[in-house]
């Protein structure tokens, strides 16, 4: 699929189909089918955490098709075992091994080669990244298309052993009100947790504890340009993710 797509060339006409069982790739050339096969559960557990990480990132980047072009010929060759830092200096965007004031940190630069073939197309790139920079996320614009891809920290470890969602997770919340979401939203409508608190008379202080526990069953997904969480819808279960997270958390004060 991927070296299908990779001799896509702008002016060729492609079509593509996304079923319940496949993907499929029709271009003038070829035709490639991508059968669906079970989610490994590391990538369940990943997808779960990894919207706690984007509510707190900040912006601290924005660069446009050339600027971005010359920061990308900056990553090193092979794959990097030490964090690398994005600095500006002169104007110019690049990948230093040299931490620096304002520098943002990124962990397994190389991951960041499979976005090169877009980059020519872009018009922009805004780079997120939450305080402790443990995640960035690098958002690629094509008109009114936007493309996130968010890396971790570290490349081997992912978004699944952090347990950034275990405490919410644990915490009560009625199986109504998620049945109401589900129920009333539909694809990619904004949610609003403090409006909903407000409409179903909930305690704010267990908004935490819904927004986490309707991200891990993959109802909500978060805009880092909006700020705000939107629903969707992935084909995993809340039950799935608890039992695979019970084991490593243990609440403070029991055994």
């Amino acid at each position: 699929m991927i070296s299908s797509l990779s001799r896509v060339n702008k002016s060729d006409k492609v079509l593509m189909s996304v079923g319940s069982k496949d993907v499929t790739v029709i271009s003038e050339a070829r035709k490639v089918v991508e059968r669906k096969v079970p989610l490994p559960v590391k990538w369940i557990k990943g997808l779960t955490s990894v919207q706690i990480f984007l509510v707190k990132t900040e912006k601290h980047f924005s660069f446009n098709r050339v600027q971005t072009l010359q920061l990308f010929q900056t990553i090193p060759s092979g794959k990097s075992k030490t964090d690398y830092f994005l600095v500006v200096r002169g104007g110019r965007p690049m990948f230093s091994p040299v931490a620096s004031a304002g520098a943002l940190c990124v962990g397994g630069v190389h991951r960041l080669k499979l976005l090169e073939q877009l980059i020519p197309h872009i018009s922009e790139l805004r780079v997120f990244a939450d305080p402790e920079m443990q995640a960035t996320t690098w958002q690629l614009y094509f008109g009114k298309v936007r493309f996130s891809f968010t890396l971790s920290r570290d490349a081997w470890r992912g978004f699944s052993g952090e347990g950034a969602a275990l405490e919410d997770l644990i915490g009560d919340v009625p199986d109504q009100w998620i049945n109401q979401l589900d129920q009333y939203s539909y694809a990619n409508h904004a949610f609003n947790p403090t409006m909903l608190a407000i409409e179903e008379g909930i305690d704010f202080e267990r908004l935490a504890g819904i927004t986490a526990r309707l991200s891990a069953m993959g109802l909500l997904g978060y805009d880092v340009d909006d700020n705000q969480f939107y629903y969707r819808q992935l084909p995993y279960k809340l039950g799935r993710i608890m039992s695979r997270n019970r084991c490593y958390y243990k609440r403070p004060g029991k055994d």
